[in-house]
């Protein structure tokens, strides 16, 4: 059974081919979704699925994966369509090593496919390097999702067959260790060019590190004490809104001694433009761990996102509310309609960050301890 769907002045014809799956075809008027409509209803009556005249040939697995990380653009932070690419490509050429060279058909896509990919990698991995488990997990829910979104698409849903899940192991997680600020001051202290930089406004904002990175000095108002996220650098779908919090009058008065090397806070050495421009890698934050001497179950497994730990960890025991201690982080405070319709001014967002205390006014409590 067909029918037909007039909205804003197009016509678009639905129907479910002999999977049971829900399929639709746009028309340019009422006379061509008739026609369409009858011989979607002729062939199915026939026993087969209805194919309009001159439609190219099933697309081949590499060609649908491309389509959803170049989906992922609209949805995702750049960081984000990064990873996800990443895990598909290593899925890729997993399948390659299985299939050859040649396309791969959508027609291999099951759940044994997904339980031996999960089980190689975990094993053997790609050349000889077997993955943890964690990182494992990452790479088959990614592809999963990967397939999932191909099966409702129109254009890819009638050769993709149905997605399937296996089930996978949850790794157990270690307890959080946030740093103390003495130790973040520590960090900072230890820190050189343009790390310490980067140490001091992931110290004082809490942001992630990729927005820091791409903080720009028009984004601060010095004046009135507060910072414009740019909608462009959230991550989550609630942060790509953009939003201006206020930050620490210690960090204006650090920020005023600082030279300015063009258009970013940070002034960094390496490239600057491409996908991954200005990317911090966590090894260079991790030599000022080190040489700080901090505990490592603080910064062991993400050194520039300790300093986001430390931030919530800090404030919230320091009594601050945690509805601003999250909103100051870019979490999304309650459900959607509550962050609909909540102004920011009702989180006391500035008393939250006046608990903030200046740089290394803790450090005498890390000598003392190592004393």
């Amino acid at each position: 059974m067909a029918w037909i769907e007039k909205r804003r002045g197009t016509f678009r014809v639905r129907w479910f081919d002999i999977e049971e799956r829900q399929l639709s075809r746009k028309c340019p008027d009422k006379k061509t979704a008739q026609r369409v409509k009858q011989e979607i209803e002729r062939a199915l009556a026939e026993g087969r699925d209805w194919e309009p005249e001159g439609v190219r040939g099933a697309p081949a697995l590499e060609e649908v994966l491309m389509a959803y990380i170049e989906s992922m653009v609209r949805a995702k932070a750049p960081s984000s369509v990064r990873k996800y690419a990443g895990n598909l490509d290593l899925v890729l050429r997993w399948l390659r090593q299985r299939y050859g060279d040649g396309e791969i058909p959508l027609r291999v896509l099951n759940k044994k496919l997904l339980e031996d990919l999960y089980d190689d990698l975990l094993r053997d991995g790609l050349h000889g390097r077997p993955r943890g488990v964690s990182t494992v997990v990452k790479i088959v829910a990614v592809f999963e999702r990967a397939w999932a979104w191909a099966y409702n698409e129109d254009e890819y849903s009638r050769w993709v067959p149905p997605p399937k899940r296996m089930e996978m192991p949850e790794e157990p997680q270690d307890p959080v260790v946030a740093p103390t600020w003495a130790e973040m001051d520590a960090c900072v202290a230890a820190a050189r060019g343009w790390v310490r930089q980067l140490a001091i406004l992931l110290r004082f904002l809490g942001v992630r590190v990729a927005q820091a990175m791409w903080l720009r000095w028009d984004d601060f108002d010095f004046e009135a004490a507060t910072l414009r996220i740019r909608g462009e650098l959230g991550k989550s779908r609630h942060e790509r809104r953009g939003r201006i919090i206020p930050v620490s009058r210690h960090l204006v008065d650090e920020m005023r001694g600082w030279k300015r090397h063009g258009e970013f806070v940070v002034h960094y050495p390496g490239k600057q433009d491409g996908p991954q421009g200005r990317e911090a890698r966590g090894r260079d934050m991790r030599r000022a761990w080190k040489r700080a001497e901090i505990r490592e179950e603080v910064w062991r497994q993400r050194p520039n996102h300790s300093f986001r730990k430390g931030f919530k960890s800090q404030l919230t025991g320091a009594g601050a509310p945690w509805e601003a201690v999250e909103h100051l982080l870019g979490h999304q405070v309650g459900d959607n309609t509550t962050a609909r319709y909540l102004d920011p001014k009702a989180l006391r967002l500035r008393d939250a960050v006046d608990l903030i205390p200046p740089l290394g006014q803790h450090m005498v409590l890390v000598e003392e301890s190592r004393g």
